[in-house]
């Protein structure tokens, strides 16, 4: 039997397109609607730091700190660094 536990992090919204969906940014601050490059981090807290680290502005609704939940196919796709807490 296969496990299907997903884990969650916290993610930057970067709004929704009406056709494609959701989208995201990835570590290098670009927009991605591919679930598996998009920056994860552990608390909101790392989430917010790195907003003000790359001057994205949070408005709630265009760009928001949000949950995802995550597979573990998505997560071994692309890994992203800071997905747990140890690092």
């Amino acid at each position: 039997m296969h496990s299907h536990k997903r884990q969650v992090f916290y993610v930057i919204f970067a709004g929704r397109h009406p056709a494609a969906g959701p989208r995201w940014l990835t570590r290098e601050g670009k927009v991605t609607r591919i679930r598996s490059k998009v920056a994860r981090f552990v608390t909101r807290e790392a989430a917010h730091a790195f907003a003000e680290a790359h001057a994205i502005t949070l408005n709630g609704v265009t760009r928001s700190i949000d949950r995802e939940a995550f597979t573990a196919f998505e997560l071994s796709v692309f890994p992203g660094k800071g997905d747990h807490p140890l690092s």
